[in-house]
């Protein structure tokens, strides 16, 4: 579920002495990134995920924005179990993916351009579709 950039900002605000952690795993499917609120929380940690608009779920990579004192409790809780060390190999896609911005906002509208385009077929059909600001969506059939 999307929140607003207010919503996030409000517990922010409620919770200064704790860690927020903000998944946006798909928000370049639609909604609005609070990476701009970094600049005015340092208890904001945004991750974001190179499986999903970057397709690239088989690497297992991702990344985390935040101040320097919330990415090293990061790194406290990662380093307690470390079930996904990032090799050599990964690092370099990432870096290529994180290169070729033309490629990526192409495949990103593609794919908003296939769910739409999906979703108006299935409500032709007498489906009753959600909306969606991912890489998928719900669908129910009715009776």
């Amino acid at each position: 579920m999307a929140i607003s950039l207010q919503e996030i900002e409000e517990i922010l605000q409620n919770n200064q002495k704790s860690i927020v952690l903000i998944d946006e795993a798909y928000i370049d499917f639609g909604g609005e990134t609070c990476l701009p609120l970094l600049k005015k929380y340092d208890n904001l940690v945004v991750v974001q995920t190179f499986s999903k608009s970057r397709s690239l779920a088989g690497i297992r990579l991702g990344v985390a924005y935040g101040s320097a004192e919330a990415i090293s409790h990061l790194y406290d809780v990662k380093n307690s179990f470390n079930s996904y060390p990032i090799d050599s190999l990964a690092q370099i896609i990432g870096e290529a993916s994180l290169m070729d911005e033309h490629y990526f906002q192409k495949s990103v509208s593609k794919i908003i351009t296939t769910r739409e385009n999906f979703k108006n077929e299935l409500i032709k059909l007498g489906f009753q579709v959600t909306d969606s600001k991912t890489n998928f969506f719900l669908s129910i059939i009715q009776k």
